[in-house]
């Protein structure tokens, strides 16, 4: 009997066909109906260019154009695709009326003036839809967002610049007052703020891995609120620089603590951590942006014995990895100890 397993290049769906010819030997892989193995037919291939030239040529359409949300997707059924096409994708019309019908109320007028001026819209609506169906109150939320239009349109730059950020948002639905609270997204971060929150989220944490995820968290929530002070010109960009260097420096101090007691305990170890660090780079410049990394030179004590030393090289190692760790909120921090 034929094995067969499809395999077709889509807009979304990329699968593989093995077909196995009747007294031929192993099987080989072809496009339905065609003997060129992963060659399409000449139609198919025709098609393909048609289709990526049409691409490269469309612009993206105003918030209540009657366009699919996130348009570059096709929902016609190609020759020969084994399974049927998707349904089309909503009209903005219908998932401004979604969301409307989800906070009770005509919220199109808000929604309008959200994205005006955004150069994604559309984008940034659907964005917008999926995270008010993460809202226990998205009435509260919109009432919030019309007593302050300017934080409601850095949250639409938030949603329409940023899939990142949008996810951030997405998973953690409270953090969204972070943008649309003047007083939150308005106020400085500073060390002494940095810590006062770490405080908090570390207090009730039951593990260690429970602490890390804590500190990401904290990562998360911190560079959403510098990222929407960016976004919407609240502050200068060196400020955000700075803040972005004080977030990643503190966050360093505070993990280099949790990872010390892991490692002290697992080693009866009762000193304090005999390790430092000395930022370099943009780090040492107070020039971080979103997407550094962070370059350090670890240095231990000058009176630490062999055998102190030895453990320290564990622990930098342990450090770097707790950092470096991709869990279900992402890293830490990329950290660089190689000198230049």
């Amino acid at each position: 009997d034929a094995d067969a397993l499809t395999h077709r290049f889509d807009d979304n769906l990329c699968v593989l066909c093995f077909v196995q010819n009747e007294g031929e030997g192993p099987a080989v892989a072809r496009f339905p109906g065609s003997g060129q193995g992963l060659r399409g037919t000449p139609a198919e291939e025709s098609e393909t260019q048609h289709r990526a030239g049409a691409q490269e040529g469309a612009t993206e359409s105003p918030i209540h154009a009657p366009e699919c949300i996130l348009g570059k997707h096709r929902s016609q059924t190609r020759p020969g695709h084994p399974m049927s096409s998707p349904p089309p994708l909503p009209t903005p019309e219908s998932v401004i009326q979604a969301i409307s019908h989800r906070v009770g109320r005509d919220v199109s007028g808000p929604i309008e003036a959200m994205f005006r001026g955004s150069k994604h819209p559309l984008v940034g609506l659907n964005r917008l839809s999926h995270l008010i169906e993460t809202q226990a109150n998205p009435g509260v939320v919109f009432a919030q967002l019309e007593s302050v239009p300017p934080l409601a349109r850095v949250l639409g730059l938030v949603l329409s610049t940023s899939q990142h950020l949008s996810d951030v948002l997405i998973q953690n639905p409270a953090f969204v007052h972070d943008i649309i609270s003047p007083d939150v997204v308005s106020a400085p971060l500073d060390r002494e703020a940095i810590l006062s929150e770490a405080e908090g989220l570390l207090h009730h944490t039951i593990s260690y891995a429970h602490r890390l995820d804590r500190l990401r968290l904290l990562k998360q929530r911190l560079t959403l609120r510098l990222a929407a002070q960016d976004l919407g010109n609240l502050r200068h960009q060196e400020e955000i620089w700075r803040g972005l260097t004080t977030l990643a420096l503190t966050i360093l101090e505070i993990s280099r603590d949790v990872v010390w007691r892991q490692f002290a305990a697992s080693r009866g170890l009762s000193e304090a951590c005999p390790v430092s660090v000395a930022a370099m780079g943009k780090a040492g410049g107070n020039e971080l942006n979103y997407s550094s990394d962070i370059d350090l030179v670890m240095i231990l004590r000058d009176d630490a014995d062999e055998a102190l030393e030895k453990a320290a090289t564990k622990f930098a190692e342990q450090w770097r990895a707790a950092l470096a760790d991709r869990m279900g909120r992402g890293d830490l921090y990329r950290v660089d100890l190689r000198l230049r």
